[in-house]
This record gives C-alpha cells, sequence and structure tokens, in this order.
C-alpha cells in the first residue's frame, strides 16, 4: 500500500479552515469523512487528526462512543473488551496494512471511528437555540431556511429530511421570518401542505417593498393627514369640526371615541341625557339613583355605601351579605321545605326588604320608594309564584 503521511501544512490548513466541533457538527463530520475516504490515512494518521481537530474533551467523548458502538458477533453493541480492543484499540496497534486483514481491521476502526464522531455530535434538545433563530433584514428565504435546518440538526434530534418534521420545519420557518414577508406567509392558503421549496419560491419575498418605498409611503401619508388636520381646522361648524378631527385621531375613519354632549341631534348642548332636564350635565345629574341613595343617607347621618344592598365596597361586606343571604336561604327552607334553588328569590327578596337599625330597608335606600308588598312566606305561597303582582315585585328587585 502507498502510503503519504500528513504534511504539517496540511494539518495546519485544516485547522484553520473548519469551524470547531462544537459550532458546526455537520461540516466537520463531512471533511473528515472526506479525508478518511481519499487519504486512507493509518491509526497514527487518526490520532493526528484527532490531535488537531478536537478537545481533549471532546477527543474521550468521540472515542467512549465510538466504543459503545462495537458489534459482537449476534451485530449488536457488545461489552467485551477483547472485542473492543480489537476493533477500536486506544494504543498503537501492530498493524500490517499490506495484508489483507491489515487493511480489514483499519477499515473497520476508521468506520467505527465516524460512528463515535456522529454519536459525539448529538447535543441534548435545546428548542431556544432553534428559536433563537432569525431572518436577516436582507437575508434571502433559502438563506434563512438552511439556517433553521441547521439549527433543528444541531440542537435537537429531529432529522430535517424527515417527512414528519417538515410541518414543525415550516411553522420556524414561519414565525422566525421577518414581521411583513411572516404576515403574508401566514396568508397563504393551506400553509401546512406546501414543501419547503414552495415557500422559499413564495412571490412574497419578490414583492417586498424596499426601505425606500416604505419612506415614501410614510411621508406621503403623513402629508394627507396635515392636510385633512388643516382643512378640519378651517371648518366653521363646531360639530363638523369636531367629527372630521375625531375621525382623523382614530386612524379608521370611524367616529371613535366619547362624542361631545351637544352631538346627540335629540338633545341641547346643556341637556342631560339621563333626566333630560337641562343647566347640568349626566355626570352631576340630582336625580341618578346614587344621588338619591346619598341624598336620603345623608339626612339619617348613615353612610350610603355599607346600605347599598348588592353592591358591596369591600370583600368584608360582600361576606356579610352573602352570610344574610344563606341565613334567610336556610330559614325559607325550614318553613317551607322546598328546593333552595325554588326559594332563592324570596331570600333574595327578603334579605333586600328587612329593615335596618335605622328603620329603612336596603330596597328604601336605594331606590327611594316603599318596598313592594307581598304575602308571608307559606308552602302555599309557591303555586302562587306565576302570581303576576309577585313576578312584579321580584323584577324590581333585579
Amino acid at each position: 500500500m502507498l502510503y503519504w503521511p500528513f504534511s504539517t501544512s496540511d494539518l495546519y490548513n485544516w485547522k484553520t479552515q473548519n469551524a470547531k466541533f462544537s459550532d458546526n457538527l455537520r461540516d466537520l463530520i463531512r471533511f473528515l469523512d472526506t479525508v478518511l475516504f481519499t487519504h486512507q490515512p493509518t491509526w497514527d494518521d487518526c490520532q493526528q487528526l484527532l490531535q488537531v481537530l478536537f478537545t481533549t474533551e471532546e477527543r474521550e467523548r468521540i472515542q467512549v462512543e465510538a466504543q459503545k458502538s462495537v458489534l459482537g458477533e449476534e451485530r449488536q453493541p457488545t461489552q467485551n473488551p477483547d472485542l473492543i480492543n480489537a476493533a477500536f484499540p486506544l494504543s498503537h496497534p501492530t498493524w500490517d496494512y499490506n495484508s489483507a486483514e491489515g487493511k480489514e481491521r483499519l477499515r473497520v476502526y476508521c468506520q467505527t471511528l465516524m460512528a463515535g464522531l456522529k454519536a459525539a455530535a448529538c447535543k441534548p434538545t435545546n428548542l431556544a437555540k432553534v428559536y433563537d433563530v432569525r431572518q436577516g433584514k436582507d437575508e434571502s428565504p433559502a438563506a434563512f431556511l438552511e439556517r433553521v435546518i441547521e439549527a433543528f440538526r444541531q440542537y435537537t434530534p429531529m432529522n430535517p429530511e424527515a417527512p414528519e418534521t417538515k410541518a414543525t420545519i415550516i411553522m420556524a420557518f414561519v414565525n422566525q421570518a421577518t414581521p411583513d414577508i411572516k404576515k403574508k406567509l401566514q396568508r397563504v392558503e393551506r400553509l401546512g401542505e406546501k414543501s419547503l421549496q414552495d415557500l422559499v419560491a413564495e412571490r412574497v419575498y419578490n414583492n417586498r417593498e424596499s426601505l425606500e418605498e416604505q419612506q415614501t409611503k410614510l411621508s406621503d401619508r403623513q402629508t394627507q393627514n396635515l392636510a385633512k388636520i388643516l382643512l378640519a381646522t378651517t371648518m366653521d361648524d363646531p360639530q363638523e369640526r369636531w367629527r372630521h378631527l375625531k375621525k382623523l385621531a382614530s386612524g379608521t375613519g370611524k367616529e371613535d371615541g366619547p362624542s361631545p354632549p351637544w352631538e346627540n341631534p335629540n338633545l341641547n348642548k346643556n341637556q342631560c341625557t339621563y333626566c333630560k332636564e337641562e343647566s347640568h350635565w349626566v355626570k352631576s345629574c340630582p336625580n341618578k339613583r346614587s344621588k338619591v341613595t346619598q341624598g336620603v343617607a345623608l339626612v339619617l347621618g348613615e353612610d350610603w355605601k355599607l346600605h347599598c344592598a348588592y353592591r358591596p365596597q369591600s370583600s368584608g361586606q360582600l361576606e356579610r351579605m352573602n352570610r344574610t343571604l344563606k341565613e334567610t336561604l336556610t330559614k325559607l327552607a325550614l318553613e317551607t321545605g322546598g328546593d333552595w334553588v325554588t326559594r332563592l328569590p324570596f331570600a333574595l327578596y327578603r334579605v333586600r326588604n328587612s329593615p335596618y337599625k335605622m328603620g329603612l330597608a336596603p330596597y328604601e335606600i336605594t331606590f327611594g320608594l316603599p318596598p313592594p308588598v307581598i304575602p308571608n312566606l307559606k308552602p302555599e305561597v309557591l303555586a302562587e309564584f306565576d302570581n303576576h303582582q309577585l313576578l312584579f315585585s321580584l323584577q324590581m328587585l333585579q
């Protein structure tokens, strides 16, 4: 066998021109596969390659994985140290490379070395590294897709060429593209059925606006908006001026946002939308229910917030109201022997119409009216549940 050992320049060039094993596993494995095929190195040459291209920790990991891949008599990984040392010796072997046996042992050694190299290249799954791959501003889809596939190959056990992995790669390719490309790709019909080549060839990238075109459109839009604002400020009618300015502020052409009090055609400028009286607006309307409640409580010297039934101001008041309702519901169940679901409206009625110590019930404080009359709660009352007067009384409590 003709033999040419590696030169110093060969080893130096291979070290400087190839990425580290931890940075680019695929290229380095492909390079070593080519070297072993073309140069037919001996055991000593393989040790030189391991010394030059890998760190101590990487060499040890490769050797351990290579020994694990040695097959026994049944073509299964073996634990026999004699078979492991014969196929993948760690010390210099006495092989005659000119004999058929020596050539076969060298071939098995190189094959085992490559198996260990590929096994050591498998890193733990790290999807965060995959999701960190983002398309560059001026990066073509083909280059970006290649980086996504390489990230899956390097940081996950997935095989990017496998059909079951295609959907995952497509989703990563779409979601991690630049925002404008992402929006257009998400609108593509039946995205999951397209191949990776179809996505790369999609015309959305070719129709992408340049930075100059985007700036020109933005400038034109700002000029148009400024002209509309100037036109609106020159209008004599305050209502029309308000409507136009509000459209511009919303940016949609719709009249969003709060309307001025005079915009309702059925009301005057100073007319309340609640009681329809003039001289005040709804915010300060003295006829609202809350204003009546506050006024009654103020005259009686009570805190009106404590007497707004089912409008608790704190968790403590809510607990007290719920406790009162439960006690009333229990009494009703004992009196009538009926289902609590049926008795719940009556319990609510009793709670809201039972007078407090001050002599007024929550209903009177809330509505400023005497509570509606309801018959005593007896078993025969349940048969009158459809009575119109009773329903009217209960509806007023809602």
